[in-house]
């Protein structure tokens, strides 16, 4: 039962994208969650990490232990929204979009439960 798990809350590194990527492509081929057509390559998926956190935006991930080995249970980020004037409210330059995900076994994802 997931709330068995002891959760862990950080700051995603580099190595977590592997695990963050099987969210995302299970996403993609599975659901309506995501708007990609086709999976998310390893390469894709690092450049995403490396524009991410080299724009400032943080990558935060959860993490269990099961079987002595660290999971991702879930992963949010937060990136720019649009760049169109439009979006730019109330003299702010610029809004955001947050996205939070969750592994696609309902035994690794009880948060806030």
């Amino acid at each position: 039962m997931a709330s068995e798990f002891q959760y862990t809350y950080r700051a995603a590194k580099e190595e977590d994208v592997a695990g963050i990527n099987v969210i995302v492509n299970y996403e993609v081929q599975e659901s309506v969650n995501n708007f990609n057509y086709s999976p998310r390559s390893q390469e894709d998926a690092l450049t995403w990490y490396t524009n991410t956190i080299n724009g400032g935006y943080p990558i935060l991930v959860a993490t269990i232990v099961v079987d002595d080995q660290e999971v991702i249970a879930g992963y949010s980020s937060l990136g720019s929204f649009r760049q169109k004037d439009g979006y730019k409210l109330y003299g702010c330059t610029e809004t955001w979009t947050i996205s939070p995900h969750t592994h696609m076994d309902p035994t690794l994802t009880s948060f806030g439960s």
